[in-house]
């Protein structure tokens, strides 16, 4: 099991995340230059894959059906994964790495596709995804949903109920 020793740091005035960065950058020097590029890209893979599974369990709890219990374990898992590709590499996972991991949009690829009523559809279904989530998180922050935010919730399930009708149609 990983452990993270936060009261270790000396600043006692530091917060929690600021005591990790701490932490991460005092095991950063060991970087281990017998490590390859496939080493390092499977280290990637691991923080990108572990982080998703946290992402997609604190999504189901917003939503009434993840597991709590995992939470802890979880996120001492992607932290293990942090501290593993810095020791490894020397520096911190390339944020253009969260974004492929996490954007959900990149699943949505339209090139190529010669069904334009079902490409039309899929956009529409993104649209209210992406809406969706930023309502919720909107609700999570406690604060009042934006009013973009808002609309393209509306828009993505006004478009994907007139796409249902041409289907239909069709």
């Amino acid at each position: 099991m990983f452990s993270i020793a936060l009261d270790t740091v000396k600043n006692p005035k530091l917060n929690s995340r600021q005591k990790l960065e701490v932490q991460m950058e005092e095991n950063a020097p060991n970087v281990d230059p017998m490590h390859s590029e496939i080493s390092n890209e499977r280290l990637e893979l691991k923080v990108t894959r572990t982080l998703q599974r946290l992402t997609v369990n604190l999504m189901r709890i917003a939503a009434g059906t993840g597991s709590l219990y995992e939470i802890e374990d979880q996120v001492h898992t992607v932290a293990q994964a942090l501290l593993d590709y810095r020791k490894a590499t020397g520096v911190g996972v390339d944020p253009a790495a969260f974004d492929e991991a996490l954007d959900i949009s990149r699943q949505y690829d339209f090139r190529g596709v010669q069904d334009e009523l079902y490409a039309r559809q899929k956009r529409a279904e993104l649209q209210t995804i992406c809406g969706a989530l930023g309502v919720a998180a909107w609700h999570l922050a406690g604060r009042p949903q934006g009013r973009t935010t808002h609309e393209k919730l509306e828009d993505g399930a006004a478009q994907m109920s007139s796409l249902r009708e041409e289907f239909r149609k069709a």
